[in-house]
């Protein structure tokens, strides 16, 4: 009897041990902040007028500036722009122009890229979440490795008054190692006008090295010590009926 006790309790231990490692392992985890005006490093927000290096400008664009580097305006902003206080997430992105807040372009669609290394964790799970995003005058689409992920119509539109949530997308587009996401934003005035992009997200995926948590481990031990325990409150008794 006492040792079909001893044997369930460590089975028990050891199977939610194990439940609860799994889901551990089954959890997404943290690859990446792809939020414009957002330094990784420090986990803080670029100032203005500095570059925001995550970001570059693709070739094949119709509007040109392949590879420039966007910059961080905080302010002065387009009147009619969402406020950089309206998020402490992200800031806007421009390119240097003219016109009275010098963020005057061409016309054109232009390709924000931004590239994600996925060494270490499982591609297969891994998407963009959170994802929203404000611009001027329009995202026309959004592609990780040239899938896209997100697209609509060319039809004039200006996006840069509020943000418009996306949610999570691209599961199953990203592979192992370097992924490349691309924001294409159209400016569609036939003059120069402003062009900005402002986006918040994070892509998330499982790790592919799992680590069991500490109150996994702490359940472990919890489960030895009921063994124990059970074990010294049977002495006494074995011993009176040895007796």
């Amino acid at each position: 009897m006492i040792r079909s006790a001893q044997t369930f309790i460590i089975s028990a231990t050891l199977a939610l041990t194990f439940h609860l490692v799994t889901a551990s392992d089954a959890r997404a985890g943290f690859i990446k902040n792809i939020s414009t005006g957002f330094n990784n490093t420090t986990n803080t927000l670029l100032s203005d007028g500095t570059s925001d290096d995550d970001y570059v400008i693709g070739s094949g664009g119709t509007g040109g500036h392949s590879g420039e580097v966007p910059l961080v305006r905080t302010a002065p902003l387009p009147g009619t722009w969402l406020a950089d206080s309206a998020s402490t997430g992200s800031r806007w992105l421009v390119l240097s122009g003219k016109g009275l807040e010098g963020v005057d372009v061409g016309a054109g669609v232009f390709f924000f890229d931004i590239v994600v290394d996925l060494t270490g964790f499982d591609p297969g799970t891994a998407q963009i979440a959170g994802l929203r995003y404000a611009a001027d005058n329009k995202l026309v689409a959004v592609r990780i490795n040239g899938t896209a992920v997100f697209t609509q119509d060319g039809s004039f539109a200006e996006e840069f008054q509020s943000f418009r949530d996306l949610g999570s997308v691209g599961l199953g587009q990203f592979h192992s190692g370097l992924n490349v996401i691309r924001f294409e934003v159209d400016n569609q005035l036939g003059s120069d006008s402003p062009l900005g992009l402002r986006v918040e997200g994070t892509v998330e995926g499982q790790s592919v090295t799992a680590t069991p948590e500490p109150s996994s481990l702490m359940l472990l031990g919890t489960g030895a010590v009921s063994v124990l325990g059970w074990r010294r409150l049977r002495k006494p008794k074995q011993s009176l009926q040895s007796a």
